[in-house]
């Protein structure tokens, strides 16, 4: 797994923000539960000491697929992840499947509308969502303008409704080939000028 750090940049008189999310990638290790709500994750994994903290999305055979906490990276090629609302329930080494997560983007300006554009190589049932939070901690999937889930399979672009303070994309499925690209842009609402 990999905090890939979001691209940002003005376009259009600075009229919209373009942030961009690029080779967002699935990866698969192995998962060992340790005492039911402490995950470890040996493994390729892209780990390091400053993802303490950070969200990451596990899909562990036989565990329960979700959202969990980084709590600590004792070595290059293992860490120990909480459960964020889910029980870890599988015991023993089994495959664990992990995704991308795109580094937090904090909405600062006054928004109006916002679209995502998602395109790359998906591979097998591959999967990127673009999860919000208010406070940075607790994650949702947002949705978009007719109230659909924003969790996208194929190459498009879709409005965005949700309006929190942080965005984060992340890769949910896929194989060794998925590598994709998330970009939102937030058209801005400029200040009046004074009268």
């Amino acid at each position: 797994m990999a905090r890939i750090q979001p691209v940002i940049s003005h376009t259009n008189r600075d009229t919209c923000i373009s942030v961009s999310w690029y080779n967002l990638a699935f990866h698969i290790g192995t998962c060992t539960v340790t005492g039911g709500n402490l995950l470890t994750f040996t493994g390729t994994h892209g780990f390091v000491s400053a993802d303490i903290g950070q969200v990451a999305y596990f899909t562990p055979t036989g565990g329960t697929t979700g959202l969990y906490t980084i709590a600590t990276v004792p070595s290059g090629s293992s860490l120990t992840a909480i459960p964020m609302g889910f029980t870890a329930t599988n015991v023993g080494s089994v495959a664990c499947s992990v995704g991308d997560i795109g580094g937090t983007y904090s909405q600062g300006d006054a928004a109006l509308d916002r679209t995502l554009q998602v395109h790359g190589t998906f591979g097998a049932s591959g999967s990127i969502s673009m999860f919000g939070s208010n406070d940075a901690a607790n994650w949702y999937v947002s949705s978009d303008n007719t109230g659909a889930l924003l969790n996208v399979t194929s190459i498009k672009v879709r409005n965005v409704f949700d309006g929190p303070l942080y965005y984060a994309p992340i890769v949910t499925a896929g194989d060794a080939t998925t590598n994709l690209n998330s970009i939102m842009v937030f058209r801005i609402q400029l200040p009046r000028p004074a009268l």
